[in-house]
């Protein structure tokens, strides 16, 4: 029986001692927040909090910056980050209060969903605590498909939308070659076979900033025996899917956030390797060919055309 005591004992005390911990950081945080007037509507909504991390970093949009926004509890949490980002910022992707839900650093911005970018107007800096006054609310992050669309790569998203794989699957980073690189390429008629052939080939197993990029490395993608190659010529990012360098595209844009992974653009389609599966009606072997296309869609295209 007294183990037993013991034990709850000391679980009560544990939580006597979290709680004031909570307190005590909570009320350090708002005496932070109370140096800024022009804050005030964050701070009021900072209390409704459950938890406020030991080490965090606030992301506070002014007073002004709510003429058109509005800040549920969600958005709270999403400019909320559990861990301490003291300035200066070199460009680095990482999670919010919210589910793991990202944001990017760079220099004197942070941003968000959309490419929704806010500025950094003031900041204060402590031991664990870092608060900087932005001049936007932060937009969440949606879903990858969703994103491209907002944003005009409108023919990646339908082949999201074509294909089978779940697009909510976590997590994942797609290299996407624009609109204008995909030619008269028409997700719609491709068939869902294509579609899928395009998404793996394209998307890199995992989460995937440029933070973690480096010369040379291999990402492995979701189609089978095929990888990604990153490398730096100068000071341009490329992605081939081998070391051939006539078949690299160049990286647009970097670090584009959506709710279940990261995407950087491209300029070009990737070039790549893949098989040509057929099954003699003769026979019960099914007869396995390489096809090197100069084009992924070429490739595409003579697919359809032969089962006509």
């Amino acid at each position: 029986m007294l183990p037993f005591i013991l034990i709850c004992l000391a679980m009560f005390f544990k939580s006597v001692h979290s709680e004031q911990q909570h307190t005590l950081q909570s009320s350090t945080v708002l005496d932070i927040l109370s140096q800024f007037p022009e804050a005030s509507i964050f701070a009021s909504q900072l209390q409704k909090l459950d938890t406020i991390p030991v080490n965090i970093t606030l992301l506070v949009p002014t007073n002004k910056a709510f003429n058109q926004s509005t800040l549920d509890h969600d958005r709270l949490k999403y400019h909320v980050l559990p861990s301490f980002y003291p300035q200066p910022w070199t460009s680095q992707v990482v999670p919010t209060l919210l589910d793991q839900s990202l944001v990017k650093l760079e220099n004197n911005t942070v941003e968000s969903g959309l490419l929704h970018t806010s500025a950094v107007l003031k900041s204060f800096q402590s031991q664990h605590i870092a608060v900087y006054l932005i001049d936007q609310v932060l937009t969440i992050p949606l879903d990858m498909r969703t994103t491209l669309a907002q944003l005009g790569y409108t023919k990646a998203s339908e082949m999201l939308l074509q294909s089978t794989l779940n697009d909510k699957m976590t997590p994942l980073t797609l290299f996407v070659p624009s609109n204008q690189a995909f030619g008269t390429v028409n997700p719609v008629t491709l068939g869902q076979d294509m579609n899928m052939l395009w998404l793996q080939t394209h998307t890199a197993r995992g989460f995937v900033p440029s933070q973690q990029w480096s010369h040379g490395l291999q990402l492995p993608t979701l189609l089978e025996n095929n990888t990604l190659a990153l490398t730096l010529k100068d000071d341009i990012w490329q992605v081939s899917t081998d070391s051939s360098v006539y078949s690299a595209a160049n990286v647009v844009r970097k670090d584009v956030i959506s709710v279940n992974g990261m995407m950087h653009f491209i300029d070009q389609v990737l070039w790549a390797y893949h098989w040509d599966r057929s099954t003699k009606s003769n026979s019960n072997a099914s007869q396995h060919k390489l096809v090197r296309s100069t084009n992924i869609f070429a490739a595409m295209l003579v697919g359809l055309i032969g089962c006509v």
